[in-house]
């Protein structure tokens, strides 16, 4: 199974960003944006796309090396020359095709839409449990939650 960095899904996706149009991505956005490529990939695949370990913050979905990356950043835009890879070099077809699925059923919604998105739905609500809004919580998003979850979506829809 050839896993690819999280780093890498992540900088294909700033590389999405239309900056001439006045485009640009918060670490917020781009947290669930990795959090969903993952999630497809286990709906759609049945494996996952990288090997990290996705955790229910209060906003959501997290990737704690990715977040740890753009931390300083804070909630303002992701320099998009703050890259270390090259996703179109060290990704697989398969890999760019989820993503850019990802990105387009996605990429337009802002990183606080995705945030409620994902507040929305049982992998997350699972992981975060009862504790009240905003509450600190660590606990993992389980990847089978994600695959019976989202593999459940794709059956809805067909």
């Amino acid at each position: 199974m050839n896993l690819v960095s999280p780093h890498c899904v992540g900088d294909y996706f700033i590389l999405q960003v239309d900056q001439n149009s006045g485009d640009s991505i918060t670490n917020l956005k781009l947290q669930k944006l990795c959090y969903y490529a993952q999630a497809w990939s286990y709906a759609l695949r049945e494996k996952p796309l990288f090997v990290d370990k996705i955790k229910a913050w209060a906003h959501g979905p997290v990737i704690p090396s990715l977040y740890q990356r753009f931390k300083p950043y804070r909630w303002n835009a992701i320099d998009p020359s703050d890259l270390r890879s090259d996703p179109y070099e060290d990704l697989h077809k398969e890999d760019l095709l989820l993503l850019s699925s990802v990105w387009d059923r996605y990429g337009m919604l802002s990183g606080k839409q995705l945030e409620w998105l994902t507040h929305s739905e049982a992998p997350w609500k699972m992981a975060y449990g009862d504790r009240k809004p905003g509450s600190a919580c660590n606990e993992e998003i389980k990847p089978e939650a994600m695959l019976a979850f989202y593999k459940g979506q794709l059956a809805s829809t067909h």
